[in-house]
């Protein structure tokens, strides 16, 4: 078996992460709702079924969610750049909601890795960004 290659620290960056349009705007698109709160795991309703996780340890995951999207959301006008909200088009279709509703699946599937978006959610997302960049 081959040594597998040593791992090397990545810097890192000194300024927020932005796409860069070919205009010269910038866009930071924020995440999706992998627990909306609305029924699912950011308010603490039991999802067991899909996520096996305490009701309690939910709720602090969604809180966690919440606070990295107000992150980037927050720094648009450092950066001089535009927030693209793919959180609140995802709300409501966490991964507690069932096949065809939800756009982030709760474990790896054929069409998403578990807790990210699957084809719907990306289809979604880019519709958002799309819009944005078109406006």
């Amino acid at each position: 078996m081959a040594d597998a290659p040593a791992l090397t620290a990545t810097p890192a960056p000194t300024a927020a992460p932005a796409a860069e349009a070919p205009t010269g705007e910038r866009y930071v698109a924020l995440g999706d709702s992998f627990s909306s709160g609305q029924g699912g795991p950011g308010d603490g309703a039991p999802c067991r079924e899909a996520i096996p996780l305490a009701d309690g340890d939910l709720g602090w995951f969604g809180e966690k969610e919440r606070q990295f999207n107000t992150m980037p959301a927050q720094q648009v006008n450092v950066y001089d750049a535009t927030c693209v909200d793919t959180y609140t088009p995802s709300i409501g279709r966490d991964a507690c909601k069932p096949v065809g509703v939800r756009w982030v699946e709760p474990e790896d599937v054929g069409d998403g890795a578990g807790f990210h978006p699957n084809g719907a959610g990306h289809r979604a997302m880019t519709e958002e960004v799309v819009g944005a960049l078109r406006r």
